[in-house]
């Protein structure tokens, strides 16, 4: 019994966070062992055998049902319903309203014994189906589950309104918010304990110390070869097929900029198609949509904005795009809409949280036929966007692209029929229902988790077929917003490919930017820039104070294109020919030797490096800097305005120094400078050159631009950098 419970205890710790293919590692080390023991190439106790059959078989099984859980829209809605449903009960049974998805109802630890118990009852026996007690043993033990299983979610309840004063939060770390399956395993473990010993007891068998339960009451019916080969070849087939299964598609081929024929068509029903401009500053002044047609054109699409949606403004157009729909379509528009669907069109539909009359309504009637809705609740996750905490089902818009270039954040969560797909899970979330009378907030409701929200698995995008075409549902528009793009660019590439129904099997995020003179492309960007993070750069992407977005926003409103690129800095200065700046923010580890040839090929063809570090930063900043010459000094300046600029500030400034000494603020290579230090240089290299900044939150939205504060004084500055810098270009 020890070993079957302690395999059962490892496909538990499967359950909670590890991938399939670890489960398939297992399920190898169970083939192995069998193999060893079959064909007799080491000695191992006759009583291991039928419990390593046993094994095979209930891992088989737990494998088939990850693999439908993962790959059949159908199952999985199964069990989104079951779980909700037997939640639900409990929550009425006991006066307290809950709603739990997969994840926190423990439906998958539930599904781990019943296919456990199911097969040493019927294992135990030779005609299983011909005894009536095995059945009914089946059944009344599945009862006793089930209640042990409302019993868990009654329990939940509580813990969840008293994590704090129950200290449960410092288990977080372990188990994930709120997450307290741990305890549902252990109850489950000894319900099952208690079945093995009880039968080991009828059998009249004494299990010592080492013949297990589990063994003894398989023994007769396994110990024939025939039966033991075919549940090892039953566990093979599985972990061949979850395998395959698990492998994410390739991504659809990125249109090529010169010969795309591919049309966007945007539906403009009142959305804020604005980009970036100077004299508006702060984030929430930097537009919503209006860089994703530029950045589409850039890279080969045709787009057109269309204020209404009939036959003829689609009749031309490969995709349709609705972002925050905020009228409710007519019947000529739905028409066109569903009639450009069926006939191999694309429809992005794009919404956000708590909508109601605008949004939600609009956009439910436009998904009737395929039944996906929008929900009025905001999805929130328990970590800062969605961290370790989304499930990817399989789906070409994911291929090459991390969870961190989703930027999915607070959106609507969507609820699905049989017809549609879900693509992105966030397991770990809650719906926070909304408030119809909060008017002036958007009917947000109070943004915390309260009793009767459902909790766990969210749907936040989903897509479905119809006809020949397909609606791809998005619950959050970030991913799409003007800032954003430069973080989720390879997600954006994907989705547009995919919605193309001409697009073929390719590689995301790799094709090569557009030329922008002579032979076409986009007028709109005048030349992108590398934000490199390959390094292991210290950049956040969560929106907070040390993340670049104020940057970014700098960077649009010169009509530069910024591109945060984890790949290998030499490989990306090459795929973009219209690079002008490369920026690296505290790189931690060294450059290549095939970056820094990259870098130096850069600056020498005109183009700018710009280095921001100061002595607090990584060795690798300062290996860097000291091939060109410069340095930083220990000496903290601090967070003070230059002496030529008093409307600029910096975080925590520092001097630079040159050849080892401090670089006069007289030397032409001197660009900005502080009590008489020198704190910005730049370095002439080739054509080009290189900025050097010594003060590693210079460019962070603390100290350049936020949601509604800046310096505008550092923004200006920066908009004479890159003056500079496009001069070649303009």
């Amino acid at each position: 019994m020890v070993l079957f419970l302690l395999l059962v205890s490892v496909y538990f710790g499967l359950l909670i966070s590890a991938p399939l293919f670890v489960t398939n590692f297992l399920a190898a080390l169970l083939l192995v062992a069998f193999a060893a023991r079959y064909f007799r190439k080491i000695r191992m106790d006759e009583d291991i055998l039928p419990e390593l059959t046993a094994q095979a078989v209930v891992l088989g099984v737990f494998l088939l049902y990850r693999l439908l859980e993962n790959n059949s829209a159908v199952f999985y809605l199964l069990l989104t319903k079951a779980s909700l449903g037997f939640s639900g009960f409990v929550g009425a049974i006991i006066g307290r309203p809950i709603q739990m998805g997969i994840t926190y109802s423990g439906i998958d630890v539930f599904a781990l014994f019943s296919i456990a118990h199911i097969v040493i009852a019927l294992l135990s026996s030779k005609k299983p189906f011909k005894r009536l007690n095995v059945p009914l043993n089946v059944i009344l033990c599945t009862l006793v589950w089930c209640f042990v299983w409302g019993f868990y979610i009654a329990l939940w309840t509580v813990l969840a309104e008293n994590s704090f004063s129950l200290g449960l939060h410092f288990f977080e770390p372990l188990t994930g918010a709120l997450d307290f399956r741990l305890i549902l395993f252990a109850l489950f473990s000894l319900v099952f304990t208690a079945f093995c010993s009880a039968k080991t007891k009828r059998s009249g068998k004494t299990a010592d110390k080492h013949t297990t339960a589990a063994a003894g009451v398989v023994r007769r019916i396994i110990s024939e070869k025939k039966t033991a080969i075919a549940a090892f070849a039953f566990l093979a087939v599985m972990s061949v097929l979850t395998s395959i299964f698990s492998i994410q598609p390739k991504a659809p081929q990125i249109p090529d900029a010169h010969s795309n024929n591919a049309k966007i068509v945007f539906w403009d029903s009142g959305i804020d198609f604005s980009v970036p401009e100077k004299g508006r500053y702060g984030l929430d002044n930097a537009g919503m949509f209006g860089i994703l047609p530029e950045y589409l054109t850039m890279n080969g699409y045709t787009c057109e904005t269309v204020r209404d949606i009939s036959e003829e403004t689609l009749k031309d157009a490969d995709v349709l795009v609705i972002f925050n729909l905020n009228i409710m379509p007519d019947e000529k528009a739905l028409s066109a809409i569903w009639s450009f669907a069926e006939m191999g069109g694309g429809v992005l539909a794009v919404g956000d949280h708590t909508g109601h009359k605008e949004i939600r309504l609009p956009f439910n009637t436009i998904l009737e036929p395929v039944g996906i809705e929008f929900n009025f609740d905001s999805a929130i996750p328990f970590k800062s966007l969605w961290a370790d905490s989304f499930s990817l089902r399989k789906s070409p818009i994911f291929a090459g692209v991390t969870e961190s270039r989703l930027q999915i954040v607070v959106g609507a969560s969507l609820e699905l029929g049989f017809r549609a797909k879900p693509l992105l899970i966030g397991k770990t979330g809650y719906s926070d229902f909304g408030n119809i009378d909060n008017v002036a907030e958007g009917y947000l409701g109070d943004m915390h988790f309260n009793r009767g929200e459902r909790i766990g698995d969210l749907v936040l995008v989903a897509c479905a077929e119809y006809g020949k075409g397909r609606f791809l549902v998005f619950g959050d528009t970030t991913t799409f917003q003007n800032t954003i793009i430069s973080y989720a660019y390879p997600f954006v590439d994907n989705v547009f490919a995919y919605l193309c129904p001409g697009a073929a099997a390719g590689v995301s995020g790799k094709a090569e930017a557009p030329d922008n003179g002579e032979n076409g492309g986009n007028n709109f960007f005048l030349a992108s820039c590398i934000i490199d993070t390959s390094r292991q750069e210290s950049i956040d992407m969560n929106k907070s104070g040390r993340s670049l977005d104020g940057f970014i926003a700098a960077c649009l409103r010169n009509r530069i294109m910024p591109y945060i690129s984890a790949d290998g800095l030499a490989g990306v200065i090459q795929a973009r020919p219209d690079a002008k700046l490369v920026l690296l923010l505290e790189p931690a580890r060294s450059l290549t030797a095939q970056d820094v040839a990259a870098l130096d090929a850069f600056m020498e063809g005109g183009s700018y490096l710009m280095i921001c570090a100061d002595y607090n930063s990584p060795s690798a900043s300062g290996d860097l800097l000291s091939r060109y010459g410069l340095g930083a000094d220990n000496l903290a300046i601090g967070r003070v305005s230059p002496d030529q600029d008093p409307g600029m500030a910096f975080w925590n400034a520092c001097p630079i120094l040159h050849d080892g000494e401090y670089l006069d603020p007289e030397d032409p290579q001197s660009v900005i400078a502080i009590w008489g230090y020198t704190v910005i240089a730049k370095k002439q290299y080739g054509s080009g050159g290189l900025y050097f900044i010594a003060d590693a939150g210079f460019l962070r939205n603390k100290n350049l631009e936020d949601v509604d504060t800046y310096r505008e004084g550092n923004i200006l500055f920066l908009d004479s950098l890159f003056d500079e810098i496009l001069e070649s270009v303009q």
